[in-house]
């Protein structure tokens, strides 16, 4: 294929809101055994930023940078961009207050979980009403078995092959210790449960998004009538979500191959399963024109927390058809609004609105006019929407071709 049939599209970015220096983690729980780093997000600076180093003075972590360069460095020196990136490494078990510190004055806030696991398994977070906890087995103990949660007696509620189920019991939203007595031993597992509350925004600490892409169901453009399939499996053992999965007879446990309900929302359906409890977690989706022959319709990308990338949007080949509508649809893990405005070709604007209820915002983008405009042996496009500079704005998109006569469609992910 020469040069000239794959046509390149260069959209650059910026934000059009002022957005607030913000914090993430990697993992967003971590545990005594894991490693975990803090993401510094914050404005772009010309002189970029040093990183001064970490501080840990019992349960407060101090991430400390500069934007000052040295007396013989000139502004615009190489230097680390924002996101910023600090290796906090294993730390105890406890909620840790992290705050970084640009220049001395407090820029950004966040809480930070580590889990003694020791004694409990997922799932690690039950709503403020009390819920199911799943306890180890422990050889070291004899006689009667007492499970406290912050102090508070859970109830035995039956033995599986893991360990023991027991009923935590209501509790004011935050993270607790979790203690197994007998009558020999008294052991505590520091922050190993915490109770959420369904009114609150989603936590990404304790829950793991999916999003369904497309969860359409009604008329279309050209006499078309759209359906789409969108199902979940747990894949061995039950899965527990936030909110009740949006089936006609779901609860917010999942124990069985389930096909979702359709909603009309155009930013799909994101769902919020507890953390680690996904390893298994199957799902599928696939959309169809209901009124159309000898079509089997087109499988649409269930997309994870890892699909989305803070390296921008890449479409490596999006096929040029002028018989075609072409929409881009992207999702961001923000919410905040942010435009994203097109140089090449220009007048392209990208608005992300946030979604309500989610920490999410969706945007949309009718490609259809540059499409058709292309040059005639163009058979192929690239599009790429760069890095926003100064976010950590993590991103997933995906452009369908839809074909006008036969209704047959085409998708393309960004990667």
């Amino acid at each position: 294929m020469g040069p000239r049939s794959v046509l390149g599209l260069l959209l650059t970015a910026f934000a059009s809101v002022a957005v607030a220096d913000s914090l993430r983690f990697d993992p967003p729980v971590a545990t005594v055994h894991t490693s975990v780093d803090a993401i510094l997000s914050s404005s772009p600076s010309a002189c970029g930023v040093t990183q001064e180093g970490v501080t840990v003075t019992g349960t407060t972590v101090t991430l400390r940078v500069s934007t000052i360069p040295p007396p013989s460095v000139a502004c615009g020196a190489s230097g680390t961009q924002f996101p910023s990136t600090f290796h906090l490494g294993v730390l105890s078990a406890g909620v840790y207050d992290v705050v970084a510190l640009v220049d001395s004055l407090p820029a950004a806030h966040a809480t930070l979980i580590v889990r003694d696991d020791s004694l409990t398994l997922p799932p690690d977070a039950v709503p403020v009403t009390g819920g199911e906890i799943l306890v180890r087995r422990r050889s070291d103990g004899t006689g009667r078995v007492v499970v406290l949660v912050d102090g508070r007696a859970a109830t035995f509620a039956r033995s599986v092959a893991a360990g023991d189920i027991y009923l935590a019991p209501s509790h004011a939203a935050g993270t607790v210790d979790v203690s197994v007595a007998s009558e020999s031993t008294f052991h505590t597992a520091v922050a190993a449960l915490t109770y959420f509350d369904r009114a609150a925004r989603p936590d990404p600490a304790l829950f793991e998004m999916i999003l369904f892409p497309t969860a359409f169901d009604g008329p279309g453009a050209f006499g078309a009538h759209w359906t789409t399939d969108n199902y979940l499996a747990p894949g061995g053992e039950p899965v527990r979500f936030r909110d009740k999965v949006p089936c006609f007879i779901c609860s917010d446990v999942l124990t069985d191959v389930t096909l979702l309900r359709n909603d009309p929302s155009p930013a799909g359906v994101a769902l919020f399963a507890l953390r680690g409890m996904t390893s298994q977690l199957m799902a599928g989706s696939h959309i169809r024109n209901a009124f159309g022959l000898f079509q089997n319709g087109t499988e649409v990308h269930v997309v994870r927390e890892s699909d989305f990338r803070d390296r921008g949007m890449y479409f490596f080949f999006v096929p040029v058809d002028r018989r075609s509508r072409v929409l881009l649809r992207a999702w961001a893990m923000t919410d905040a609004p942010v435009t994203i405005l097109g140089l090449t070709p220009p007048n392209l604007v990208l608005r992300f609105v946030p979604i309500p209820g989610t920490p999410l915002a969706f945007a949309t983008l009718d490609l259809t006019s540059f499409f058709q405009h292309l040059p005639d042996n163009a058979i192929g496009a690239f599009v790429y929407f760069p890095r926003v500079a100064g976010l950590d704005l993590r991103m997933w998109g995906m452009i369908s071709v839809t074909d006008n006569d036969t209704q047959q469609v085409t998708i393309v992910s960004s990667q």
